[in-house]
């Protein structure tokens, strides 16, 4: 019994000793807590397209549109002047050098006969037609970011030729877009058949999360030397498919 009794104070001490462990071990972590936990969603560049002019910016959800083509007659020669944003669809009127069957002449004067800006496509002269001048049709454009910076826009445009028909007055197709309250004019393709690609510089510095209407212009350009009788003696159809891509804008 006498060596029992220090074994079973051993024991109980230790017990103790393990109990008040624990206990303290559970005291400590009786409350936890997170806080300032953030998440943010950062997408990559998303381009999207709609059809119409003054479209609202979340309502310009597409990446594609289709039907834009405008019911035009045989489109007749024309020259487009930029003010500001506005630009005067205009025929010539007067030559300083008379066009002959096989010469394009040059223009003096002009006839202004509408005016197209990014939303609109208005004739404004007494007996004449825009419509007969240029082919015109509308689209906005949103780059959608949620951490939102300037974009480079760069447009092109690919005319298909008539299939079945070649006419050496397509050397002188034009095409051309207004945005953000300027014109821009495509190059100068300089091909009768086939495919025709038209380039463009890139529209700099555009807003993220902003709908920019955009005014798409085709035409014949009246002061283009093979813009001549000779060359318009057959006309084709030409379909034309316009795309714009985007890159976020480096430099000042």
């Amino acid at each position: 019994m006498k060596k029992l009794i220090p074994a079973l104070a051993l024991l109980l001490v230790s017990a103790v000793m393990l109990g008040t462990s624990s206990f303290a071990w559970f005291s400590m972590n009786t409350t936890v807590t997170a806080a300032d936990m953030t998440i943010k969603a950062v997408a990559n560049a998303n381009l999207y397209i709609a059809k119409g002019a003054s479209v609202a910016v979340d309502s310009i959800t597409a990446t594609s549109v289709d039907d834009l083509s405008v019911s035009n007659t045989a489109l007749k020669p024309a020259d487009m002047s930029d003010s500001s944003g506005t630009v005067t669809v205009r025929e010539a009127q007067n030559y300083s050098t008379a066009p002959t069957v096989d010469s394009a002449g040059t223009a003096s004067s002009w006839d202004p006969i509408g005016t197209v800006t990014t939303t609109a496509a208005t004739t404004t002269h007494a007996t004449k037609s825009l419509a007969n001048y240029a082919s015109v049709a509308f689209v906005s454009i949103a780059r959608k970011q949620t951490v939102a910076a300037t974009y480079d826009l760069t447009p092109s445009c690919t005319i298909t030729v008539e299939a079945s028909k070649s006419s050496n007055l397509n050397k002188c197709l034009r095409a051309g877009l207004i945005i953000d309250g300027a014109l821009y004019e495509s190059n100068d393709p300089n091909l009768a058949t086939g495919t025709i690609t038209f380039t463009f510089s890139a529209i700099e510095s555009l807003n993220d999360n902003t709908a920019y209407s955009v005014a798409l212009l085709l035409w014949y350009e009246g002061e283009d030397s093979d813009c001549f009788v000779n060359n318009a003696t057959v006309l084709t159809t030409n379909v034309a498919e316009w795309s714009f891509s985007a890159a976020d804008h480096v430099g000042s």
